[in-house]
């Protein structure tokens, strides 16, 4: 409650007023008794939520992310589904290029911040690519992982993203790359 009277403080302090109806409360923990409602000093009662949506990505109270990977998982079938329907071309290389352009960025969007390490949930993102590359033209005699295409697993790309996100912070010695 003291950090709450803080920020509120604070944002007297600068001249902003705070939206109440855009508060949201997401408590954490088994123990429901410790679950404590809030209230703003102008008695607003701040609403409790099951899950709360913070630039673009859904955050629940278990902090399992399984809402918003499965959130994602269904635009990038979507997505996928759309260009094998949409397309007449089953070339590798030109859908290649549409996978990479239109479906991948969903299942890659801020994944440094959600970053999925449980096996289900890297499963469910590279199902899509399985998914996708099943109905592509592959050259002979090579299977899946052995496809000039394949793209990282979802496990191998968070790795890559992690580093990139270290080498970010190491060279220029704060967490945004400044472009």
């Amino acid at each position: 409650m003291e950090d709450l009277g803080g920020f509120i403080s604070w944002t007297k302090e600068n001249s902003m007023e705070l939206n109440d109806t855009k508060i949201h409360l997401l408590q954490h923990g088994k123990i429901n008794d410790l679950k404590i409602p809030y209230v703003l000093p102008s008695e607003v009662k701040i609403i409790y939520v099951g899950e709360v949506r913070d630039l673009g990505i859904i955050i629940d109270p278990d902090l399992s992310r399984k809402n918003y990977i499965s959130k994602i998982v269904a635009k990038a079938t979507t997505t996928a589904s759309w260009i094998l329907r949409v397309f007449k071309t089953k070339n590798r290389d030109h859908l290649m290029t549409l996978y990479k352009n239109y479906v991948r960025l969903h299942l890659e969007y801020y994944s440094p911040v959600w970053s999925p390490h449980l096996k289900e949930n890297i499963e469910k993102l590279e199902a899509v690519q399985r998914f996708f590359d099943a109905r592509i033209e592959r050259p002979e005699g090579l299977n899946y992982w052995e496809s000039s295409w394949y793209l990282f697993p979802a496990e191998a790309s968070a790795a890559v993203q992690d580093t990139l996100q270290v080498e970010n912070v190491t060279e220029s010695g704060t967490e945004h790359s400044g472009d």
